[in-house]
Protein backbone atom coordinates (compact mmCIF):
# COMPACT_ATOMS: atom_id res chain seq x y z
CA UNK A 1 0.00 0.00 0.00
CA UNK A 2 2.60 2.35 0.35
CA UNK A 3 3.24 2.66 -3.26
CA UNK A 4 -0.41 3.88 -2.94
CA UNK A 5 1.00 7.16 -0.60
CA UNK A 6 4.31 7.44 -2.27
CA UNK A 7 2.34 8.15 -6.19
CA UNK A 8 0.29 10.69 -4.03
CA UNK A 9 3.13 12.63 -2.95
CA UNK A 10 4.83 12.07 -6.68
CA UNK A 11 1.50 13.95 -7.91
CA UNK A 12 1.85 16.86 -6.22
CA UNK A 13 2.22 20.23 -7.66
CA UNK A 14 5.22 21.20 -5.30
CA UNK A 15 7.57 18.77 -4.47
CA UNK A 16 7.66 17.68 -0.44
CA UNK A 17 11.66 19.22 0.61
CA UNK A 18 12.36 16.06 1.86
CA UNK A 19 9.97 12.25 2.89
CA UNK A 20 11.05 9.84 5.45
CA UNK A 21 9.42 6.62 5.28
CA UNK A 22 9.26 5.64 8.84
CA UNK A 23 9.14 1.60 9.79
CA UNK A 24 10.18 -1.13 12.66
CA UNK A 25 13.87 -2.18 12.46
CA UNK A 26 11.83 -6.04 11.59
CA UNK A 27 10.69 -4.23 8.36
CA UNK A 28 13.12 -2.91 7.21
CA UNK A 29 15.05 -5.46 5.05
CA UNK A 30 11.79 -6.25 3.34
CA UNK A 31 10.79 -2.82 2.29
CA UNK A 32 14.16 -2.02 1.34
CA UNK A 33 13.77 -4.42 -0.97
CA UNK A 34 10.56 -3.34 -2.26
CA UNK A 35 11.53 0.54 -3.05
CA UNK A 36 14.85 -0.78 -4.39
CA UNK A 37 13.48 -3.07 -6.48
CA UNK A 38 9.73 -2.67 -7.29
CA UNK A 39 8.99 1.22 -6.58
CA UNK A 40 9.42 3.50 -9.81
CA UNK A 41 8.71 7.58 -8.41
CA UNK A 42 6.69 9.40 -10.65
CA UNK A 43 8.71 12.08 -10.16
CA UNK A 44 11.60 13.83 -8.14
CA UNK A 45 11.00 13.14 -4.81
CA UNK A 46 12.78 10.20 -3.42
CA UNK A 47 12.02 8.58 -0.02
CA UNK A 48 14.83 8.07 2.44
CA UNK A 49 13.31 4.74 4.49
CA UNK A 50 14.08 4.93 8.14
CA UNK A 51 14.47 1.73 10.44
CA UNK A 52 12.69 2.73 13.88
CA UNK A 53 14.49 1.27 17.29
CA UNK A 54 12.03 -1.16 18.89
CA UNK A 55 11.59 1.32 22.11
CA UNK A 56 10.13 4.05 19.68
CA UNK A 57 7.02 1.89 18.35
CA UNK A 58 4.25 4.24 18.79
CA UNK A 59 3.76 7.65 16.51
CA UNK A 60 4.81 10.15 18.71
CA UNK A 61 8.11 8.20 19.63
CA UNK A 62 8.43 7.85 16.17
CA UNK A 63 8.07 11.81 15.77
CA UNK A 64 10.53 12.74 18.39
CA UNK A 65 12.91 9.83 16.51
CA UNK A 66 13.23 11.63 13.32
CA UNK A 67 12.34 15.41 14.84
CA UNK A 68 16.28 16.20 14.43
CA UNK A 69 15.28 15.04 10.57
CA UNK A 70 12.91 18.14 10.12
CA UNK A 71 13.47 21.41 9.35
CA UNK A 72 10.18 22.40 8.18
CA UNK A 73 6.16 21.98 8.86
CA UNK A 74 5.75 18.31 9.07
CA UNK A 75 2.94 16.48 7.14
CA UNK A 76 2.27 12.84 8.72
CA UNK A 77 0.37 10.79 6.48
CA UNK A 78 -0.30 6.77 7.45
CA UNK A 79 0.45 3.91 5.72
CA UNK A 80 -2.45 2.86 4.83
CA UNK A 81 -4.76 6.19 3.70
CA UNK A 82 -5.56 5.65 -0.05
CA UNK A 83 -6.46 8.99 -1.79
CA UNK A 84 -6.66 11.55 -4.79
CA UNK A 85 -3.55 13.62 -4.96
CA UNK A 86 -5.98 16.47 -5.23
CA UNK A 87 -6.79 16.26 -2.02
CA UNK A 88 -3.90 16.32 -0.35
CA UNK A 89 -3.23 18.99 -2.48
CA UNK A 90 -6.17 21.09 -0.88
CA UNK A 91 -5.52 19.84 2.19
CA UNK A 92 -2.04 21.42 2.11
CA UNK A 93 -3.55 24.62 0.64
CA UNK A 94 -5.97 24.64 3.46
CA UNK A 95 -3.35 24.87 6.02
CA UNK A 96 -1.72 27.58 4.51
CA UNK A 97 -4.78 29.26 3.94
CA UNK A 98 -6.27 29.50 7.47
CA UNK A 99 -2.52 29.93 8.90
CA UNK A 100 -3.45 26.72 10.95
CA UNK A 101 -0.53 25.74 13.89
CA UNK A 102 -2.33 22.28 13.13
CA UNK A 103 -4.48 20.86 10.78
CA UNK A 104 -6.60 17.03 10.24
CA UNK A 105 -7.74 15.68 7.22
CA UNK A 106 -11.25 14.05 7.45
CA UNK A 107 -13.58 12.32 4.89
CA UNK A 108 -17.46 12.10 5.40
CA UNK A 109 -18.97 8.82 7.04
CA UNK A 110 -20.08 7.15 10.02
CA UNK A 111 -17.83 5.09 12.10
CA UNK A 112 -19.08 2.39 14.49
CA UNK A 113 -20.42 3.94 17.88
CA UNK A 114 -17.42 2.43 19.55
CA UNK A 115 -14.77 4.07 16.91
CA UNK A 116 -17.15 7.05 16.49
CA UNK A 117 -15.98 10.70 17.51
CA UNK A 118 -18.23 13.88 17.44
CA UNK A 119 -16.52 17.08 16.49
CA UNK A 120 -17.46 20.47 17.87
CA UNK A 121 -16.12 22.94 14.93
CA UNK A 122 -16.12 26.78 14.67
CA UNK A 123 -16.06 27.57 10.75
CA UNK A 124 -12.36 25.75 9.77
CA UNK A 125 -11.68 25.31 13.55
CA UNK A 126 -11.66 22.63 15.88
CA UNK A 127 -12.63 23.61 19.17
CA UNK A 128 -13.24 20.41 20.86
CA UNK A 129 -13.20 16.12 19.99
CA UNK A 130 -15.42 13.71 22.31
CA UNK A 131 -15.20 9.80 21.97
CA UNK A 132 -18.81 9.01 21.74
CA UNK A 133 -18.39 5.67 23.67
CA UNK A 134 -17.30 7.85 26.55
CA UNK A 135 -19.88 10.67 26.53
CA UNK A 136 -23.06 8.63 26.30
CA UNK A 137 -24.66 10.77 29.39
CA UNK A 138 -23.58 14.18 27.79
CA UNK A 139 -20.63 16.16 27.36
CA UNK A 140 -19.20 19.55 28.24
CA UNK A 141 -17.49 22.64 26.87
CA UNK A 142 -15.30 25.18 29.04
CA UNK A 143 -17.11 28.79 29.63
CA UNK A 144 -14.05 30.28 28.17
CA UNK A 145 -14.08 28.08 24.69
CA UNK A 146 -17.46 29.11 24.35
CA UNK A 147 -17.01 32.78 24.79
CA UNK A 148 -14.26 32.71 22.06
CA UNK A 149 -16.43 30.57 19.75
CA UNK A 150 -19.95 31.56 20.61
CA UNK A 151 -21.48 29.24 17.69
CA UNK A 152 -20.05 25.89 17.74
CA UNK A 153 -21.39 22.70 15.70
CA UNK A 154 -21.65 19.20 16.69
CA UNK A 155 -20.79 16.82 13.54
CA UNK A 156 -20.28 12.93 14.18
CA UNK A 157 -20.28 12.06 10.78
CA UNK A 158 -16.61 12.49 9.89
CA UNK A 159 -13.84 10.46 9.88
CA UNK A 160 -10.16 11.06 10.81
CA UNK A 161 -8.02 9.87 7.88
CA UNK A 162 -4.80 9.77 9.78
CA UNK A 163 -2.92 12.58 7.86
CA UNK A 164 -1.89 15.26 9.56
CA UNK A 165 0.07 18.98 9.27
CA UNK A 166 2.03 20.51 11.85
CA UNK A 167 3.87 24.04 12.34
CA UNK A 168 7.39 22.73 13.04
CA UNK A 169 8.07 24.70 16.25
CA UNK A 170 4.59 23.37 17.94
CA UNK A 171 5.95 19.90 17.46
CA UNK A 172 9.14 20.39 18.51
CA UNK A 173 8.26 22.29 21.75
CA UNK A 174 6.14 19.80 22.69
CA UNK A 175 8.17 16.49 21.45
CA UNK A 176 11.64 18.37 23.27
CA UNK A 177 8.44 19.34 26.73
CA UNK A 178 10.02 17.82 30.34
CA UNK A 179 6.50 18.16 30.91
CA UNK A 180 5.13 14.97 32.63
CA UNK A 181 1.96 14.87 31.07
CA UNK A 182 3.72 15.23 27.63
CA UNK A 183 5.82 12.38 28.12
CA UNK A 184 2.67 10.40 28.69
CA UNK A 185 1.41 10.81 25.04
CA UNK A 186 1.79 8.09 22.48
CA UNK A 187 -0.51 8.54 19.75
CA UNK A 188 -1.22 11.57 17.40
CA UNK A 189 -5.13 10.58 17.31
CA UNK A 190 -5.71 9.55 20.51
CA UNK A 191 -3.24 11.47 22.56
CA UNK A 192 -1.30 14.42 20.75
CA UNK A 193 -4.73 16.27 19.40
CA UNK A 194 -6.70 16.15 22.09
CA UNK A 195 -3.94 17.26 24.30
CA UNK A 196 -3.43 20.07 21.71
CA UNK A 197 -7.43 21.20 22.19
CA UNK A 198 -7.28 20.58 25.46
CA UNK A 199 -4.20 23.77 26.28
CA UNK A 200 -5.33 25.70 22.90
CA UNK A 201 -6.40 28.67 24.92
CA UNK A 202 -4.54 28.19 28.28
CA UNK A 203 -2.24 31.19 27.90
CA UNK A 204 0.13 29.53 31.11
CA UNK A 205 0.97 26.23 29.27
CA UNK A 206 1.40 28.31 25.73
CA UNK A 207 4.17 30.46 28.04
CA UNK A 208 5.73 27.73 29.15
CA UNK A 209 5.99 25.50 26.44
CA UNK A 210 6.83 27.33 23.63
CA UNK A 211 9.64 29.85 24.66
CA UNK A 212 9.97 33.12 22.82
CA UNK A 213 13.07 32.50 19.56
CA UNK A 214 13.27 30.86 16.78
CA UNK A 215 14.95 27.77 15.86
CA UNK A 216 18.15 28.80 14.11
CA UNK A 217 18.15 25.50 11.80
CA UNK A 218 14.50 25.55 10.06
CA UNK A 219 14.20 26.50 7.03
CA UNK A 220 11.33 29.03 7.58
CA UNK A 221 11.15 31.92 9.73
CA UNK A 222 8.13 30.61 11.79
CA UNK A 223 5.91 32.79 13.67
CA UNK A 224 7.27 34.11 17.60
CA UNK A 225 5.11 31.11 19.53
CA UNK A 226 5.59 33.53 22.84
CA UNK A 227 2.87 36.34 20.46
CA UNK A 228 0.71 33.28 20.63
CA UNK A 229 -2.43 33.78 22.86
CA UNK A 230 -4.11 30.60 21.56
CA UNK A 231 -3.56 27.30 19.05
CA UNK A 232 -5.11 27.27 16.14
CA UNK A 233 -6.42 23.64 15.11
CA UNK A 234 -8.32 23.02 11.63
CA UNK A 235 -9.74 20.45 9.57
CA UNK A 236 -10.62 19.66 5.99
CA UNK A 237 -13.31 17.95 4.88
CA UNK A 238 -12.33 15.87 1.68
CA UNK A 239 -14.64 16.39 -0.66
CA UNK A 240 -17.14 13.59 -1.72
CA UNK A 241 -16.02 13.57 -5.50
CA UNK A 242 -12.83 13.00 -4.08
CA UNK A 243 -11.55 9.33 -3.13
CA UNK A 244 -10.13 9.51 0.91
CA UNK A 245 -9.96 6.05 3.00
CA UNK A 246 -8.03 4.18 5.43
CA UNK A 247 -7.42 0.33 4.65
CA UNK A 248 -7.45 -0.10 8.53
CA UNK A 249 -9.68 -2.96 8.22
CA UNK A 250 -10.80 -5.95 5.84
CA UNK A 251 -14.05 -4.35 5.01
CA UNK A 252 -12.35 -1.20 3.51
CA UNK A 253 -9.27 -3.50 1.95
CA UNK A 254 -11.96 -5.40 0.19
CA UNK A 255 -13.70 -2.59 -0.90
CA UNK A 256 -10.65 -0.38 -2.03
CA UNK A 257 -10.04 -4.14 -4.43
CA UNK A 258 -13.38 -4.14 -5.64
CA UNK A 259 -13.29 -0.77 -6.84
CA UNK A 260 -10.39 -2.08 -8.97
CA UNK A 261 -12.99 -4.21 -10.67
CA UNK A 262 -14.54 -2.62 -13.23
CA UNK A 263 -14.89 -4.22 -16.57
CA UNK A 264 -12.38 -3.80 -19.24
CA UNK A 265 -14.68 -3.53 -22.25
CA UNK A 266 -15.67 0.26 -20.28
CA UNK A 267 -19.05 -1.07 -20.90
CA UNK A 268 -21.36 -2.74 -17.57
CA UNK A 269 -24.60 -4.62 -17.66
CA UNK A 270 -27.09 -3.81 -20.14
CA UNK A 271 -24.55 -1.60 -21.96
CA UNK A 272 -24.28 0.95 -19.24
CA UNK A 273 -21.21 2.63 -19.14
CA UNK A 274 -18.89 2.40 -16.07
CA UNK A 275 -17.99 4.79 -13.67
CA UNK A 276 -14.21 4.72 -13.71
CA UNK A 277 -12.23 4.15 -10.61
CA UNK A 278 -10.91 6.65 -8.26
CA UNK A 279 -8.00 8.31 -10.09
CA UNK A 280 -5.69 7.01 -7.43
CA UNK A 281 -6.88 3.74 -8.04
CA UNK A 282 -6.53 3.79 -11.80
CA UNK A 283 -3.37 1.72 -13.64
CA UNK A 284 0.16 2.93 -13.08
CA UNK A 285 3.85 1.93 -13.37
CA UNK A 286 3.57 1.07 -9.77
CA UNK A 287 0.38 -0.72 -9.70
CA UNK A 288 -0.41 -4.60 -10.27
CA UNK A 289 -0.31 -5.51 -14.02
CA UNK A 290 -3.09 -6.64 -15.28
CA UNK A 291 -2.69 -9.82 -17.88
CA UNK A 292 -5.80 -9.10 -19.21
CA UNK A 293 -5.77 -5.44 -19.96
CA UNK A 294 -4.02 -5.88 -23.53
CA UNK A 295 -7.30 -8.25 -24.96
CA UNK A 296 -9.72 -5.82 -23.67
CA UNK A 297 -8.56 -2.68 -24.05
CA UNK A 298 -6.94 -2.82 -27.47
CA UNK A 299 -10.40 -4.08 -28.34
CA UNK A 300 -9.16 -7.60 -29.57
CA UNK A 301 -11.50 -9.78 -26.83
CA UNK A 302 -11.82 -12.34 -29.46
CA UNK A 303 -8.10 -12.99 -28.61
CA UNK A 304 -8.68 -13.68 -25.25
CA UNK A 305 -6.45 -17.26 -24.72
CA UNK A 306 -9.06 -19.90 -23.58
CA UNK A 307 -8.27 -20.41 -20.07
CA UNK A 308 -8.68 -16.77 -19.70
CA UNK A 309 -12.11 -17.03 -20.64
CA UNK A 310 -13.50 -18.28 -17.60
CA UNK A 311 -12.06 -14.87 -16.09
CA UNK A 312 -14.86 -12.14 -16.43
CA UNK A 313 -13.43 -8.85 -17.35
CA UNK A 314 -13.73 -6.99 -14.63
CA UNK A 315 -11.07 -9.14 -12.32
CA UNK A 316 -7.42 -7.83 -12.17
CA UNK A 317 -5.22 -10.98 -12.72
CA UNK A 318 -1.31 -10.85 -12.55
CA UNK A 319 1.36 -12.78 -13.64
CA UNK A 320 2.04 -16.42 -13.01
CA UNK A 321 -1.66 -17.12 -13.42
CA UNK A 322 -2.67 -21.29 -13.77
CA UNK A 323 -6.92 -22.37 -13.86
CA UNK A 324 -7.86 -25.74 -14.98
CA UNK A 325 -11.38 -26.60 -17.02
CA UNK A 326 -14.86 -25.55 -16.04
CA UNK A 327 -13.66 -23.10 -12.85
CA UNK A 328 -14.78 -19.68 -12.83
CA UNK A 329 -13.90 -16.54 -11.31
CA UNK A 330 -15.39 -13.27 -11.29
CA UNK A 331 -14.86 -9.54 -9.85
CA UNK A 332 -12.03 -10.02 -8.19
CA UNK A 333 -8.26 -9.22 -7.61
CA UNK A 334 -5.81 -12.26 -8.10
CA UNK A 335 -2.14 -12.36 -6.93
CA UNK A 336 0.94 -13.66 -8.63
CA UNK A 337 1.58 -17.48 -9.26
CA UNK A 338 -2.06 -18.52 -7.97
CA UNK A 339 -3.28 -21.78 -8.84
CA UNK A 340 -7.22 -22.54 -10.02
CA UNK A 341 -8.15 -26.01 -9.85
CA UNK A 342 -11.09 -27.70 -11.77
CA UNK A 343 -14.47 -26.50 -10.94
CA UNK A 344 -13.54 -23.44 -8.98
CA UNK A 345 -15.70 -20.78 -8.40
CA UNK A 346 -14.64 -17.21 -6.97
CA UNK A 347 -16.77 -14.24 -6.45
CA UNK A 348 -15.65 -11.08 -5.54
CA UNK A 349 -12.47 -11.71 -3.40
CA UNK A 350 -8.53 -10.56 -3.10
CA UNK A 351 -6.24 -13.53 -3.43
CA UNK A 352 -2.94 -12.70 -2.81
CA UNK A 353 0.25 -14.33 -4.34
CA UNK A 354 1.01 -18.18 -4.66
CA UNK A 355 -2.71 -19.31 -3.34
CA UNK A 356 -3.69 -22.57 -4.31
CA UNK A 357 -7.48 -23.53 -5.13
CA UNK A 358 -7.84 -27.48 -5.03
CA UNK A 359 -10.87 -28.43 -7.30
CA UNK A 360 -14.10 -27.66 -6.89
CA UNK A 361 -13.22 -24.84 -3.91
CA UNK A 362 -15.49 -22.57 -3.67
CA UNK A 363 -14.39 -18.61 -2.39
CA UNK A 364 -16.79 -15.39 -1.70
CA UNK A 365 -15.99 -12.03 -0.47
CA UNK A 366 -13.24 -13.15 0.86
CA UNK A 367 -9.38 -12.32 1.58
CA UNK A 368 -7.08 -15.03 1.04
CA UNK A 369 -3.38 -14.40 2.27
CA UNK A 370 -0.19 -14.90 0.67
CA UNK A 371 0.68 -19.06 0.28
CA UNK A 372 -2.64 -19.95 1.41
CA UNK A 373 -3.95 -23.95 0.16
CA UNK A 374 -7.97 -24.45 -0.04
CA UNK A 375 -8.52 -27.70 -0.19
CA UNK A 376 -10.79 -29.76 -2.18
CA UNK A 377 -14.38 -29.24 -2.50
CA UNK A 378 -13.99 -26.83 0.69
CA UNK A 379 -15.94 -23.34 0.33
CA UNK A 380 -14.74 -19.93 2.52
CA UNK A 381 -17.50 -17.63 2.21
CA UNK A 382 -17.55 -14.12 3.81
CA UNK A 383 -13.84 -14.67 5.71
CA UNK A 384 -10.31 -13.82 5.75
CA UNK A 385 -7.39 -16.57 5.90
CA UNK A 386 -4.24 -15.75 6.92
CA UNK A 387 -0.78 -16.46 5.31
CA UNK A 388 0.33 -19.48 4.88
CA UNK A 389 -3.37 -20.88 6.58
CA UNK A 390 -4.94 -24.67 5.16
CA UNK A 391 -8.19 -24.74 4.55
CA UNK A 392 -9.19 -28.67 5.34
CA UNK A 393 -10.71 -30.30 2.06
CA UNK A 394 -14.49 -30.84 2.31
CA UNK A 395 -14.81 -27.77 5.13
CA UNK A 396 -16.23 -24.72 5.25
CA UNK A 397 -15.57 -21.41 6.73
CA UNK A 398 -18.35 -18.76 6.79
CA UNK A 399 -17.91 -15.35 8.56
CA UNK A 400 -14.77 -16.17 10.19
CA UNK A 401 -10.97 -15.20 10.24
CA UNK A 402 -8.41 -18.08 10.41
CA UNK A 403 -4.71 -17.72 10.88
Amino acid sequence: MIAYVLEMLDRLPETPKSTFIATPEKHYSKLEKYLRSRHSPLGSNTPELIAVPEQYQCSIDTLAYLMHRLSSDVLVISGDLIMDSQGLNEFIDHYRMNDSDCSMLLHEGLAPQEEMQIFGVSNEQVVSIFNWIDNLEGFSLKKKLLENFPKIKLKNNMIPAYCYIFKNWLLKSILCSSDTRVEKLAKIKEDLIPFLLRHQMDLNFLESHFPNNQDEEADEILETPSQKTSLKITHYLCPSSLYCKRLNNIKNYLEVNQLCCTPLTGVGKKGKAIVPPPLCLQPSRNNPLNILEPFYRTGRATDVPSNLKMVSNDCVIQEGFEIDEKSNINKSVIGKNVKIGKKCKVVGCLIMDNVVLEDEAVVNNSVLCGKVVVGTKSKVLNSQVGHRSYVQPKSQLKDEAKV
